[in-house]
């Protein structure tokens, strides 16, 4: 039976790019590693938009599909795959359109999904909020083998830093690994996060430059798109970011 290994990407804040990391981590380890099964999972509830770039013309999977189920007590193998939209070999569970309501998602429907992701796949990558008041993000870390902050060089992420650990560290398990990676990285930044950084031990995986262009999902689009061209494979921080991970 397979027991996935579950890797939770946390944003300092929202909008700092979780998202955007997992996706394309997910991209690059679907490429290394054709053999492994991928899921990749939207837990963050306030901005459900994993993949939506993507999948947008979908309204029809989702995690609501799976919460409705759960609830009946008749989700299985077969109707929990069947709600994963395939990108590129990468199963995507899509995010809730609660909006407002995602409180109606409990903690019993997270552990529940996890229990089913980690049964059928080799490695998990989920998205959530930076928010705690909801049970993607808080049950998510407590199930975590590795954590990812994710984190802009800015002001605003400096200030929030601590908080972000403290929250982190509060619903982890201790033997969960935390690590850092900088999206979206401002050479210009004179804000000193190495501090933060020794002080909580954490290794830095993976630095992703400032790019005014990047939008979520860009690298698997730009796959989906590729066709049978035969090219040399350059190096991306995602290949780094990957390395950093415990596969």
């Amino acid at each position: 039976m397979k027991q996935a290994k579950v890797i939770v990407f946390y944003p300092a804040t929202q909008g700092v790019g979780g998202k955007y990391v997992a996706t394309n981590v997910a991209h690059t380890m679907k490429e290394q590693h054709p053999e492994k099964t991928i899921a990749l999972v939207d837990f963050d509830f306030r901005a459900p938009f994993l993949a939506g770039y993507l999948t947008d013309n979908d309204k029809v999977h989702g995690v609501d599909n799976l919460i409705e189920k759960i609830d009946g007590g008749f989700l299985n193998n077969d109707l929990f795959k069947e709600n994963m939209v395939t990108l590129n070999g990468i199963d995507v569970l899509k995010g809730t359109k609660l909006g407002k309501n995602h409180y109606f998602i409990e903690q019993k429907h997270i552990e529940e999904i996890l229990t089913f992701l980690r049964r059928l796949y080799d490695v998990v990558l989920i998205s959530v909020s930076s928010d705690t008041d909801n049970a993607g993000t808080t049950t998510a870390l407590f199930n975590a083998d590795e954590v990812v902050l994710v984190s802009r060089n800015d002001f605003t992420c400096y200030s929030v830093f601590e908080s972000a650990m403290d929250i982190i560290n509060f619903y982890k398990k201790d033997e969960a690994e935390v690590k850092f990676v900088y999206n979206q990285f401002d050479e210009s930044s004179n804000l000193e996060f190495n501090t933060y950084i020794g002080k909580n031990g954490l290794p830095v995986i993976g630095v992703v430059p400032f790019a005014s262009n990047t939008i979520d999902n860009r690298d698997l689009k730009e796959k989906v798109f590729s066709g049978l061209i035969k090219r040399k494979k350059q190096e991306t921080p995602f290949d780094e970011i990957l390395k950093g991970l415990s596969l």
